[in-house]
């Protein structure tokens, strides 16, 4: 798969894949993505204004993870950064809470 002949939107609609291969090579390009000079540009057009409430929800899902919790976190945190217009949904979304308790125990 090259990401350069998929849209981001294909992109992300392949993390769903039951193959764990094909997953990683779709995580690592949206990364190469978002640490572009475009990064903005990526966040926006991969999360319009109702479509941030499954994103949120697979971050709160990977958090649960103890392997996936750092990627999900760095994820959010460049989220936040690049300040989309419906960040301020993160602060009442079930995604806070578990970022929060699990803060709590980690320290």
């Amino acid at each position: 798969m090259s990401n350069q002949q998929l849209s981001i939107g294909e992109l992300l609609l392949s993390l769903d894949s039951s193959e764990l291969q094909e997953a990683e090579l779709v995580r690592a390009a949206v990364n190469q993505q978002l640490s572009s000079d475009r990064g903005g540009a990526v966040l926006s057009s991969l999360v319009e204004e109702h479509h941030h409430k499954p994103l949120l929800e697979k971050l709160n899902e990977a958090l649960s993870r103890s392997g996936s919790r750092l990627p999900a976190v760095t994820l959010l945190g460049h989220m936040i950064r690049k300040q989309p217009p419906w960040v301020h949904t993160v602060s009442r979304s079930p995604l806070l809470c578990s970022l929060l308790r699990h803060l709590k125990v980690q320290t």
